[in-house]
């Protein structure tokens, strides 16, 4: 996470530095990528709605929870992300050229 105020008057230049750390900006993506796959999956939501109801997760969910974790584990011991893998379904003979996104909250405080 980037702490940014909603207004942020020096947006442009904070980017500018994101831009200039390749490496931040890797770590970002991957901590996104992780955090989407250990927290954000519809299967947590199921579960949680079969929890309240008294319910056991099924195999295919449990088998799911299982994938998502050994693809989060192999984002985080990676020497190089497999960010590219992931988000193309595999397809990396794509030729569109590698784009940096930065997830940036805004603080309203």
């Amino acid at each position: 996470m980037v702490p940014v105020e909603f207004d942020e008057p020096n947006i442009v230049e904070i980017i500018a530095e994101l831009d200039a750390q390749p490496e931040l900006v890797k770590q970002i993506q991957t901590n996104n990528v992780v955090n989407s796959l250990l927290k954000h999956d519809l299967v947590y939501r199921w579960e949680q709605i079969l929890t309240e109801l008294g319910m056991p997760s099924t195999p295919a969910m449990e088998a799911r929870k299982a994938r998502l974790k050994a693809m989060a584990d192999s984002l985080l011991n990676s020497s190089e992300s497999p960010l590219a893998e992931i988000t193309t379904g595999g397809n990396t003979n794509n030729s569109s050229s590698e784009s940096s996104q930065v997830t940036v909250e805004a603080v309203t405080d």
